[in-house]
């Protein structure tokens, strides 16, 4: 699950982090920070979020075993290196 906030760093308080912590608890969660223009909308969505939302849900019908998948994946590289 992502999720996106974008909030000017003055308003950084325990209340956000009690926020985030509600919205994640007890999960290993990552944290990334990065300027944003003023000059961009209020409703623009990060290219990154418009991949995952465009793409979220299309392997949803098909089971995929990790572990066939990776030796399936080394054995086609692996004379090609």
């Amino acid at each position: 699950m992502r999720t996106l906030y974008k909030i000017n760093s003055d308003a950084l308080n325990e209340s956000f982090i009690a926020a985030i912590k509600a919205k994640f608890p007890h999960q290993n969660i990552e944290i990334s920070v990065s300027q944003v223009e003023d000059n961009e909308p209020a409703d623009y969505v990060s290219p990154i979020a418009d991949s995952i939302k465009k793409s979220a849900g299309i392997l949803s019908s098909s089971t995929i075993d990790p572990m066939a998948w990776q030796r399936a994946i080394r054995d086609e590289w692996e004379d090609r290196l």
